[in-house]
């Protein structure tokens, strides 16, 4: 996490990396006596953009959508015998949310919140089908 604009996953009560190590650790188990297993977190942030408001009278008596989160969630699944790599698993997903001038601070937590549990709801499904597709000889 970079800790600063554009990036606000250090805001949200719930990060996307956060979300995924959680989703690892329910999803995923260990099998079989040989080899290794590694889930590798590539991308997880969560960004803002302001967005162009109007100005003068008509933005004062206008409430507009101001800000664009955005949440990305790339990972991938690795199965190796030593150094050699025997399979992988890839999923990514991104999510896009637009919050109005007028969003509280609690409404904000919400909209983070609901932002990462459809990225990780996505995730889920994505990582599922790939390691359906690409895994299954490691799989019981």
């Amino acid at each position: 996490m970079p800790f600063k604009a554009p990036n606000v996953e250090h805001l949200v009560p719930v990060a996307p990396g956060a979300a995924a190590e959680r989703w690892a650790a329910d999803v995923l188990k260990a099998v079989g006596t040989r080899g290794t297993a590694l889930f590798v977190i590539t991308r997880a942030p969560v960004t803002v953009e302001e967005l162009k408001t109007k100005s003068g009278f008509q933005g004062l008596v206008s409430i507009e959508q101001s800000e664009r989160y955005e949440g990305a969630l790339e990972a991938r699944i690795e199965i190796l015998d030593g150094t050699r790599r025997l399979a992988t698993a890839r999923a990514g997903t991104t999510r896009t949310q637009t919050a109005r001038e007028d969003t509280t601070p609690n409404q904000r937590a919400k909209l983070w919140y609901t932002l990462v549990e459809r990225l990780i709801i996505e995730f889920d499904r994505e990582m599922r089908k790939q390691a359906n597709n690409f895994l299954k000889d490691h799989q019981r």
